[in-house]
């Protein structure tokens, strides 16, 4: 209703009742008496407010209501804008519940703990899979969701998630279980938050992690001893000929086994969560021009082999994890690539970030290929048929140390003319204005 209804409305009331005085006076005046006049008008008008005042009253406690009454002036009006509201408040209501059955519907087929939330992250409808989960009666799980879950990684996720994204809680109620929550818009002014139950999945990745590290610790100790005596060997001038070619053979099996329970410690080191990257400054171009002098020396290094630095911004993270990356992505490179070919490694920031590009004029990669060369133990096509065999595990590696640093890596390749692997930094890891002094050690 616009105020200017509101004030015509108003003035009616005032004129109507400035009216009833007047005559009262009128009346009163006619027989010598105008103030009883004027006091049987007001009295006359507060008791037909308060007749209607008391009908009201009854009306709004029957249900349905009974018809309106009949009359004229400002009662009727009321008692038809209440009616009114009434009707849509009962609409309202309906319509509310008609989507609400269907909400819970839609939840009570999915599988997985499921909540509908509106845009308040009220909860709107859940399964009895998320009442079990919080151990709560379904039909208390009403209100916000932080009431029942209030982890802190949780509402941050809420607040800034999209589709694509998820994160990972564990429940005080429960601290073995753990949940992958999704969130998916369901319309305008609903989203689906699932919660799915990893705990077996987090379980069998502990116990992976677990064998791994306590085998190569097992075995780092016999390999080590094998590798010592086996450099006496190959140091040894006096070893008779016929043996040199087993000897080398053997030296070099070793130093590859050693080299893969290296890369299993540290790839398990980086995939169970610990030894967290301290956020201390690492200088991007001192550790660059370390990998550097290291690649040169390597016999796969070819002619061609450049690092450019643009820019003087470091990260904040581990100087030895980042180190890690370049290393094993160079190596890869040079791997690859032949003695005439070209390996460039560039570091350059803008506003949208860091980004480490290394590009080679090597083999390539097969695009059906692209999407698994990250994982563990995976070796291409390409790399089976030249004999180029690493651990299989340095672009794992590479994939965990970045993702430790909020970090990505994305790869192109054309399957004979080379790949290039970049790593973007996202800006809140920049550091600025970084000398060696700054650096971490």
């Amino acid at each position: 209703m616009s105020n200017r209804t509101l004030t015509r409305q108003a003035t009616g009331v005032i004129l109507r009742h400035a009216a009833l005085l007047g005559i009262g006076y009128l009346i009163g005046a006619l027989n010598q008496a105008p103030w009883i006049g004027i006091s049987a008008a007001l009295i006359g008008a507060l008791t037909w407010h308060v007749a209607y005042r008391t009908f009201l009253q009854h009306w709004l406690q029957i249900s349905p209501p009974p018809p309106i009454p009949p009359g004229s002036g400002d009662w009727p009006q009321i008692f038809a804008r209440i009616q009114h509201f009434r009707n849509r408040s009962a609409a309202h209501k309906e319509r509310s519940e008609k989507f609400g059955a269907i909400w819970q519907t839609f939840v009570d087929s999915l599988p997985d703990a499921a909540f509908v939330l509106n845009s308040e992250f009220e909860i709107q409808a859940c399964n009895q899979r998320a009442a079990d989960i919080l151990a709560i009666d379904k039909s208390h799980l009403t209100g916000l969701i932080s009431n029942y879950l209030r982890q802190p990684q949780l509402q941050s996720f809420l607040h800034n998630a999209n589709d694509r994204n998820n994160v990972v809680i564990t429940t005080p109620r429960a601290p073995d279980l753990t949940l992958r929550c999704r969130l998916s818009h369901c319309d305008k002014d609903h989203l689906l938050l699932q919660l799915l139950d990893i705990s077996e999945q987090v379980q069998a990745q502990k116990m992976r992690i677990d064998f791994v590290a306590n085998a190569s610790h097992e075995l780092r100790t016999p390999v080590t001893v094998l590798k010592g005596y086996l450099d006496s060997l190959v140091d040894d001038e006096t070893l008779p000929g016929d043996l040199r070619q087993p000897v080398d053979v053997m030296n070099e099996q070793v130093n590859r086994m050693q080299e893969l329970i290296s890369d299993l410690m540290e790839l398990n080191v980086l995939e169970s969560g610990g030894l967290a990257p301290v956020d201390t400054p690492v200088n991007v171009a001192t550790v660059l021009e370390g990998v550097h002098r290291e690649a040169q020396a390597s016999p796969h290094c070819p002619q061609d082999f450049r690092i450019e630095v643009t820019s003087d911004t470091g990260i904040y993270g581990s100087t030895s994890e980042f180190h890690s990356i370049v290393s094993n992505l160079v190596s890869n490179a040079l791997r690859f690539t032949a003695a005439a070919g070209s390996v460039q490694v560039r570091w350059s920031t803008s506003p949208a970030g860091g980004e480490l590009r290394v590009s080679d004029t090597g083999i390539g990669i097969d695009e059906a290929e692209l999407t698994r060369i990250t994982e563990r133990f995976y070796r291409t096509e390409a790399g089976k048929a030249r004999h180029q065999f690493g651990t299989g595990l340095g672009l794992a590696i590479v994939k965990h140390a970045l993702a430790r640093h909020e970090s990505s890596l994305s790869i192109s390749s054309e399957f004979g003319k080379g790949s290039v692997f970049t790593c973007t930094f996202p800006p809140h890891r920049l550091c600025e204005g970084l000398s060696d002094s700054d650096a971490e050690h």
